[in-house]
């Protein structure tokens, strides 16, 4: 009778165990099968190297703050409408609510060896988070945690290693909380491993342009001051410090717990804007009946500090404070370039710099801001437009500190020249009033 029962126990709980084992393994069937059947399924092959994932990830915006990592896996599976609209994205253009992010791949390649990328600034990142974490669904595993109190060393943030199985799928889940204000525009792509160290290695793109541009932009007014022994020339050199600061910040900081972190790159842009007429003012040498036009300039300076400060105080919203703060600081620039029209048509040649650098910086100032607000699409040139802009602004600003070092170097040769005429005809006079 103990044997009979034991054998039962023994049959029941063999029994309990295929089922379970059976019914985990059917779950995982369907998994596999309702990923074999989402359209928005990326297949990883030898012949590519990177893929943008925008264009396939399924965008949840969680408006509400309820939303679980399990909510949205489930949901994702049982979803039949998953093609979205975004096929012709650059990035994900995120709000100031929690989003979740579903990335369905299968690696049909020859490596397991990938990096979640983010992007860099010059891909058109923008924006800083409070959390992000990478959830691999199939595994139940966390691929990569990062909040304002536990931020994971990886390349900066911008790169997560991971890991897909040749022959496997995995079905990513992204969460994005984005800092408040914060402007996000995340581009992003699965890069295999080897193909980014390959890449990195080339030193000739956008950003080593715009810092090589912004370097030599301090150095050569640095130059300036110390050889004209003039110190209006730090005004330029303020000038391209501040481009320079606004670049790096963008470029390296993804997270901050600092209040003020996400409005940082705009109060930069506002100073920078509010330097500009006195800049002009500078290689325009105004005479005295032009005064009011040098006076008209100095109260336009102030235009983008003051709506500034009327941003801090009443502007919580970071898309509004970037375009209210952006328009200030093309109208500053408007006016500038309108001056240095008035003078261009007068044949001023310096003006005509002015001109070229000025319309430059009006048009990468609107583009960009435009981009960041996702009111365009924030493909990567538009991003980067108003660093950008500053290159031929660069080239415009660097002639014209020439020819105004020339124009000072004829104006004292005519000095002497005339003094050398002066002193034989004065001392001929000396000598017969003498005599």
């Amino acid at each position: 009778m103990c044997r009979n029962t034991l054998y039962i126990v023994r049959s029941l709980l063999l029994s309990f165990f295929l089922l379970i084992g059976g019914l985990q393994g059917v779950s995982y069937a369907q998994q596999a099968d309702l990923l074999a059947d989402d359209p928005n399924l990326i297949v990883l092959t030898d012949s590519k190297d990177e893929y943008n994932l925008v264009k396939h990830g399924v965008i949840t915006t969680d408006k509400l703050g309820t939303l679980s990592y399990r909510n949205v896996v489930k949901q994702h599976l049982q979803r039949q409408d998953k093609v979205r609209s975004n096929a012709f994205s650059h990035s994900i253009h995120i709000t100031n609510h929690p989003t979740w992010i579903v990335f369905p791949v299968v690696n049909d390649g020859d490596t397991e060896d990938w990096f979640l990328s983010v992007g860099n600034y010059w891909n058109g990142r923008t924006g800083l988070y409070k959390k992000f974490i990478v959830y691999e669904a199939l595994t139940n595993k966390a691929v990569y945690y990062s909040n304002e109190n536990n931020v994971q060393e990886r390349f900066n943030n911008t790169l997560i290693p991971i890991q897909i199985p040749i022959g496997k799928e995995a079905l990513f889940v992204v969460e994005y909380v984005p800092e408040d204000g914060s402007l996000s525009n995340i581009p992003f792509r699965l890069i295999k491993r080897d193909a980014f160290f390959s890449k990195s290695d080339s030193y000739f793109n956008a950003e080593s342009i715009i810092f090589a541009t912004l370097t030599f932009g301090i150095l050569f007014f640095v130059s300036f001051t110390r050889s004209q022994n003039n110190r209006s020339h730090l005004l330029f050199v303020i000038f391209y410090a501040l481009a320079f600061a606004g670049f790096v910040l963008k470029q390296n900081v993804l997270i901050s717990s600092h209040i003020w972190a996400p409005y940082i790159p705009y109060i930069i842009m506002s100073v920078m804007a509010y330097l500009v007429p006195a800049m002009s003012l500078f290689y325009l040498d105004l005479r005295k009946h032009q005064q009011n036009i040098g006076h008209m300039l100095r109260v336009t300076s102030y235009i983008p500090i003051i709506v500034l400060i009327f941003a801090c105080v009443t502007l919580n919203d970071g898309q509004a404070f970037a375009l209210v703060t952006s328009a200030a600081n093309i109208i500053c620039y408007l006016i500038t370039l309108g001056v240095a029209v008035h003078f261009a048509i007068k044949r001023v040649q310096i003006a005509f710099n002015l001109v070229f650098g000025w319309a430059f910086v009006i048009f990468g100032s609107l583009i960009a801001v435009l981009a960041h607000c996702n009111i365009i699409m924030p493909l990567p040139w538009r991003i980067l437009s108003f660093e950008t802009s500053l290159v031929p602004l660069t080239m415009a600003l660097a002639y014209s500190a020439h020819m105004r070092m020339e124009s000072i170097s004829r104006s004292l040769q005519r000095r002497l020249d005339m003094h050398e005429i002066e002193d034989p005809i004065l001392n001929e006079l000396k000598q017969s009033k003498e005599s």
